[in-house]
């Protein structure tokens, strides 16, 4: 058994729902060789509060129609106020038709109850491959110094004629190099959406038929040639639709 634990929160105000869910989530661990650590919440105001304590989940099944605050409320707290793009969500309901709210909170998926242990084997499957590519770094030269970059940390690479400008949530790094030379090793959550833009699908906070906005808030063109391949990419990530204006 992998000795990485996954901590996964489940939030419904059905009770039976948790009980369920937690039962499938601990056969599916049984099945994937993998460790959970899985804690059931009754209320988005009982999740936020423990969150708010420095409770952290990998990865939490979240129900949108929640008594008070509702599960879009709770995915806004992490997102935006606790500016978390580390979680995972993935929101369940008896309901469809919230693409678009849900794509405020960039969700990881979205289920329609009843849910199956198909549905959860598939989606924990991905997300392990995922977290496999997220523990990669970056490596960059700057003169004969060699430098390491978690690739979570990076919102996008510009190219800047022979230089490459390496943006991060905090800071913004430069070195002599070309695009084209790591395309073709980053994790697959990157793509080229310009020739000048490699951009991480995570930070994506908004999107149009011909440009992202980013979670720093700068607006990225998408150039014709890449329309196609990033609205692929885009769908690939969980998003529910594509907005053209």
């Amino acid at each position: 058994m992998s000795t990485k634990i996954i901590n996964i929160a489940i939030c419904d105000d059905e009770k039976l729902f948790c009980s369920e869910l937690e039962a499938m989530l601990n056969h599916v661990a049984v099945m994937l060789n993998i460790n959970m650590e899985i804690e059931p919440w009754y209320s988005g105001e009982t999740l936020i509060t423990q969150i708010s304590k420095g409770y952290r989940a990998d990865v939490i099944f979240l129900d949108i129609e929640l008594i008070r605050l509702t599960g879009i409320d709770v995915g806004l707290y992490l997102r935006e106020e606790l500016e978390d793009m580390c979680t995972q969500i993935v929101y369940v309901s008896s309901k469809q038709g919230y693409a678009m709210q849900l794509f405020q909170t960039h969700p990881f998926d979205f289920l329609i109850k009843p849910i199956t242990e198909q549905q959860i084997m598939a989606i924990m499957s991905k997300l392990m491959k995922i977290w496999s590519y997220h523990n990669r770094y970056f490596t960059y030269q700057y003169g004969r110094e060699r430098f390491k970059v978690p690739y979570d940390d990076i919102i996008y690479f510009k190219s800047d004629r022979h230089k490459v400008i390496i943006v991060r949530t905090h800071e913004e790094i430069e070195y002599y190099g070309k695009l084209a030379d790591i395309v073709s090793d980053a994790p697959p959550h990157f793509f080229m959406i310009h020739k000048s833009y490699l951009i991480n699908g995570d930070y994506v906070k908004k999107y149009t038929f011909e440009f992202v906005e980013m979670y720093n808030n700068h607006i990225l063109s998408i150039s014709k040639a890449y329309r196609k391949e990033v609205r692929q990419r885009i769908s690939n990530l969980g998003k529910e639709r594509f907005d053209e204006i």
